[in-house]
């Protein structure tokens, strides 16, 4: 690798144009963060105004819809229009929801990432309670779920396929796809740090951050979204799951065959991993080398990840995430 840019101006050109790029990328990504939690802010202004917020505090039904409305549009509106973007600035598709590379590669890949993606909660959980020792507590939004009816429906279908599907769109396709230019590791990190930051508590965002990077790299690997949703909906599911069982069988009994459940998947998901690793062969994983030659070489990973989080958007956006983490940190 030649480091000596003000030997070869084109080089020194070309390096400065990479930084300007992903700062760009860096920017867009930082307005998408800030403007979802402007849309539910405005949405929760006209909830008020509008004198429905009694509505949405009593009635479960209301409150349910109301959420799935704010999920949809605080997510959807900002990401789909950078993906729009993004669509101009990349040779990649931005939303790959065509068909798996490999199928048998794809099949294999929803189990090993669901399976993956669990160990990753029993490491962020066990994690989580090491700030207890000095006496802090991480808390997260309630999630218990509503009891039966159009309720429940509604809460299910925001938290498996809505979330499934709407969030793997935005993150591994609008926010990754265009970064693969610059190394696959590097756009697998940098939406999983995207997916993290939306979820503003630390409980959820450590394990964001795994998941992220565990479907990210299924996604990129197979080259299909679909994969990716499917990881999702069955990590997501597996929650809801527990979470009524909990609701209408008592929490002893959920949690013995919740444990049943998710070591089972887990195990399932290991096994698949390790036939993923002898099918996946001699799979490039970073074949953006092979579209764009030495190009790639010219920033270290320290100047991209600089270019990415450095800029206003951006470190406005981190801001704001700290501003709403500390509403679930307790003394």
């Amino acid at each position: 690798m030649n480091n000596n840019y003000f030997d070869n101006p084109a080089l020194y050109l070309e390096k400065e144009q990479q930084i300007q790029e992903i700062r760009k990328y860096g920017m867009v990504a930082g307005i998408c963060v800030l403007s979802f939690f402007a849309i539910q802010e405005l949405l929760s202004a006209a909830l008020i105004a509008l004198g429905f917020y009694d509505l949405y505090q009593n009635d479960t039904l209301f409150g349910q819809s109301f959420e799935l409305i704010v999920t949809v549009t605080a997510i959807c509106v900002p990401f789909l229009l950078a993906g729009k973007y993004f669509s101009k600035k990349t040779e990649y598709d931005v939303i790959p929801a065509g068909k798996a590379n490999r199928t048998s590669l794809a099949l294999l890949a929803v189990p090993a990432g669901a399976g993956l993606c669990l160990i990753a909660s029993y490491v962020t959980a066990y994690a989580s309670m090491i700030p207890e020792i000095f006496g802090f507590e991480f808390t997260m939004p309630d999630m218990t779920p509503p009891s039966s009816g159009y309720e429940l429906f509604i809460y299910l279908l925001r938290l498996t396929l809505i979330a499934g599907v709407i969030e793997e769109t935005c993150f591994r396709g609008v926010i990754l796809q265009p970064l693969r230019k610059y190394g696959n590791w590097f756009a697998i990190l940098m939406s999983a740090v995207i997916f993290a930051l939306i979820h503003c508590n630390l409980v959820q965002a450590p394990f964001a951050l795994l998941a992220g990077m565990v479907i990210g790299y299924f996604t990129v690997v197979t080259e299909s979204l679909w994969v990716g949703i499917a990881i999702h909906i069955i990590n997501n599911g597996i929650s809801a799951l527990i979470g009524q069982l909990s609701a209408s069988m008592g929490v002893d009994t959920a949690n013995v065959i919740g444990t049943y459940i998710i070591f089972g998947t887990i195990i399932i998901g290991l096994a698949c991993c390790v036939f993923f690793v002898i099918l996946r062969g001699k799979i490039a994983f970073d074949r953006e080398t092979e579209i764009y030659g030495d190009r790639i070489h010219l920033l270290s990973k320290s100047e991209k990840a600089k270019a990415f989080f450095g800029n206003l958007p951006m470190v406005l956006a981190i801001a704001a995430v700290c501003w709403y983490t500390h509403y679930y940190i307790s003394i």
